[in-house]
């Protein structure tokens, strides 16, 4: 929910820390995230487009 909050504000957003780290783990342990791998896709997309992620 903060994520959305911080995107709805113009907001930097904490994606690598909640959604990347999620991925990372997943590669670290040979575990394949094809659902974080969207996710992340997508809302890194929407924070770069609105200014909130770099």
């Amino acid at each position: 929910m903060l994520m959305l909050q911080d995107l709805e504000r113009g907001r930097p957003m904490e994606i690598d820390a909640l959604v990347s780290a999620v991925q990372e783990f997943g590669r670290l342990t040979e575990k394949p995230t094809p659902t974080i791998d969207a996710v992340l896709a997508v809302v890194r997309r929407l924070a770069v487009e609105r200014g909130c992620y770099e």
